[in-house]
């Protein structure tokens, strides 16, 4: 039973970046484990800086949250926008965009801003969109009315930008209707 989890420990620290335990010190600093498995030696927090598990940030973002206090998740969507551009995480980004729709239909619109953010970084990256972040882009953009449409704007944008990835717009094309192509075409 303990094997099971110290294995179950070393799997969320290989796997998933994140730990319940905090990280092994050592004389060096913290070493931080991997997706590959290979060790990262960071030096230790200067003055005014400290270390935090993303499940302790999440946590008590949310529990912030639930007191009522305000920005509590900006931190949060800070960390997502950033992170996933290079980390991708299918439940940690479901999470994000779900969590920041749900606070635009609040009335609050910081979530959707760093979702628009992040949704920026990957149309102007080197590597082409997923299908499924392509088909969010797109069921977004379907959700948006009246004439200020941030997604559609930045869809546009990529999309007659001759620097975005071909695959990408080939992937955005896959999920886009005729008349939608063709609206992204107009100038505007």
């Amino acid at each position: 039973m303990a094997n099971d989890a110290h294995r179950l420990e070393q799997f969320r620290r290989v796997s998933l970046g994140i730990s319940a335990l905090p990280p092994p010190v050592n004389e060096n600093g913290i070493i931080y484990f991997a997706k590959d498995g290979l060790e990262t030696h960071l030096p230790p927090p200067g003055p005014g800086q400290f270390d935090q598990t993303y499940q302790s940030l999440h946590d008590t973002a949310f529990q912030q949250r639930s007191q009522g206090m305000e920005g509590a998740l900006e931190p949060l969507y800070s960390f997502w926008a950033d992170f996933l551009v290079d980390k991708f995480n299918v439940g940690m980004y479901q999470e994000f965009k779900s969590t920041a729709l749900h606070d635009l239909e609040e009335g609050k619109e910081s979530g959707s801003k760093h979702l628009l953010r992040y949704y920026e970084k990957l149309l102007g990256g080197s590597q082409p969109l997923t299908e499924r972040i392509a088909s969010d882009l797109v069921g977004l953009t379907r959700h948006e009315h009246g004439t200020n449409r941030p997604i559609f704007h930045m869809l546009r944008t990529a999309w007659r930008n001759g620097a975005t990835n071909l695959k990408t717009i080939k992937r955005l094309g896959d999920f886009l209707t005729a008349e939608e192509k063709a609206e992204l075409d107009k100038s505007g």
